[in-house]
């Protein structure tokens, strides 16, 4: 089996804004409109989406996107079934098309060459090799998955004059009534039924986005094809899935999620210009980044057998206007309340929780923001403190080369109080940034507030995504300064207040220089 041979051998262990926007950013391409992009990240230069937003797909080698005007645009809604299976039955070209996906779908021969190895070294199912599993649901081998779903859904697209969005929730019913690997292990079958939603996800949400930005001046220059970067750690952009975007849907539904989240920051930015988000906004802007995502996938949410049938799976992937819908109609199923391993993020603040991360130096910890952080434990007493892993207290070597990773441990608070110290945050950075003149100054007030909404840890989950690529540039448009693609979010959990400016200014270039590639 030479094709999965090849993806096996690049295995790795894995552990796990000047008053006017348009003014800053268009400045600032024309200043950056000679630098050069890296060739896996270089943008097909277009003038006018308008009149040439198909021209860009098709030298992208993209099928033609839905209709934005034809999708919904409230909030977490879904695409409409397209002429609803049941009821018209599948056209002789769309049954045509799922039969070729079937029998050498390139994300079909994945999964089934995979099972061929699992069943060849002995195994009866998934589970048999847990490094293959954990690659599977989680690794690269996630990645390649999500990029072959893709690449089906948009061939499907091509074939049919479906939208993309509709063609992958075409395959995905597919799966689900039999039509397609009715003969396959069931938990390929599962898998696969997560995989189609969180491609669909994001197609749909995609197209939501599209209008949006053709409506914002920061960003009707920015194809919304390529707006994936900004909710995605750069070092992930290049491994498999990362170019479509998907590399973090092992949390399926992430970055259908996230592009939501970015729609709802340009609605607002358009809607309340200049105004600093309150407590309730800024949970919101949360609720929306992680309505309908799903904590990852273990084997034994996936396998089917017990009480997690594929029905289950077939409920909790559906199109659904309401993500909540889906865990009832699959707890009715279930008869009790859905695994862990199947169930989606919670939203709102935390209440009566504790919450904590780890602290890795040089990646979410530096050895300024060490002793910055230091500082923020006394701000944050009774609120948060910094620990030695298995330890009641924190060791700080003499030498940064010699830190080991820390524990930041943010105390059990109900959901009340996280909401009144998030508003005394946002209420103390609006004050700050009426007397703040120069950008250094409104970056640093920015830097610094995110960093501490970010350490006080909100929300059970989702924080650094939230803040880190949503607030962030929420706060920066609102400023009048030029939106940031940030490499990391996480940074926001331990640098300093000067490399976090550092992080956002690189940022703020990067996205100049698409930009600036895109206008020239």
């Amino acid at each position: 089996m030479p094709h999965l041979k090849s993806i096996f051998n690049c295995f790795r262990a894995q552990g796990h804004r000047e008053p006017d926007p348009t003014t800053a950013a268009s400045s600032r391409a024309r200043q950056h409109a000679g630098a050069s992009l890296p060739a896996s990240e270089t943008l097909v230069p277009r003038r006018n989406p308008a009149e040439d937003g198909e021209a860009f797909r098709r030298q992208a080698a993209l099928p033609p996107l839905a209709d934005p005007a034809a999708s919904s645009s409230a909030a977490g809604s879904m695409p409409s079934p397209p002429g609803s299976l049941a009821s018209t039955g599948r056209g002789p070209t769309e049954g045509e098309a799922l039969r070729r996906w079937s029998a050498a779908g390139s994300s079909l021969t994945l999964m089934r060459d995979l099972d061929a190895e699992v069943r060849g070294n002995g195994g009866v199912d998934l589970s048999f090799n847990w490094y293959r599993a954990e690659e599977l649901l989680s690794g690269e081998l996630h990645g390649h998955l999500l990029a072959s779903v893709m690449a089906d859904a948009r061939s499907l697209s091509m074939q049919t004059g479906l939208a993309p969005a509709d063609a992958a929730e075409v395959m995905r019913r597919a799966v689900c009534d039999g039509t397609v690997a009715a003969e396959d292990p069931i938990q390929f079958r599962n898998l696969l039924k997560f995989a189609l939603y969180g491609v669909r996800e994001k197609l749909t949400a995609e197209a939501e986005l599209g209008e949006v930005m053709r409506r914002h001046p920061a960003f009707r220059d920015f194809p919304v094809q390529e707006a994936w970067r900004f909710c995605m750690d750069h070092d992930r952009w290049h491994e498999p899935g990362g170019a479509d975007g998907l590399r973090f849907d092992n949390e399926a539904g992430y970055m259908g999620a996230m592009l939501r989240g970015l729609k709802q920051v340009l609605e607002d930015d358009l809607n309340h210009k200049g105004r600093v988000p309150t407590a309730a906004e800024f949970e919101e802007l949360h609720d929306t980044a992680v309505a309908g995502v799903f904590t990852r996938h273990f084997p034994q949410g996936l396998k089917g057998d017990g009480p997690v049938t594929a029905a289950v799976v077939d409920a909790l992937t559906a199109p659904r206007a309401n993500y909540q819908q889906a865990t009832i109609e699959a707890e009715e199923i279930l008869r009790r309340r859905l695994p862990d391993q199947l169930s989606h993020f919670e939203t709102g603040f935390r209440g009566v929780q504790g919450a904590h991360y780890e602290l890795k130096p040089g990646w979410n910890l530096s050895k300024d923001g060490l002793a910055e952080l230091q500082h923020a434990e006394r701000n944050f007493k009774g609120w948060a403190r910094m620990l030695t892993p298995g330890s009641g207290y924190a060791r700080l070597a003499s030498q940064w080369a010699e830190q080991s990773p820390l524990q930041w441990v943010c105390d059990f608070k109900t959901s009340t109080e996280c909401k009144a110290l998030a508003d005394k945050v946002l209420r103390s950075h609006a004050k700050a940034m009426r007397g703040e003149r120069s950008d250094d100054g409104k970056l640093r007030r920015i830097a610094e507030t995110c960093r501490t909404l970010e350490q006080a840890h909100f929300f059970n989950d989702g924080n650094a995504r939230t803040v880190g690529f949503l607030l962030l540039n929420r706060l920066l448009l609102g400023a009048g300064m030029s939106p940031a693609l940030m490499s990391n979010p996480n940074q926001f959990d331990g640098f300093s207040v000067g490399e976090l400016v550092q992080s956002i200014r690189q940022g703020q270039e990067k996205f100049a220089r698409y930009a600036g590639a895109l206008q020239s």
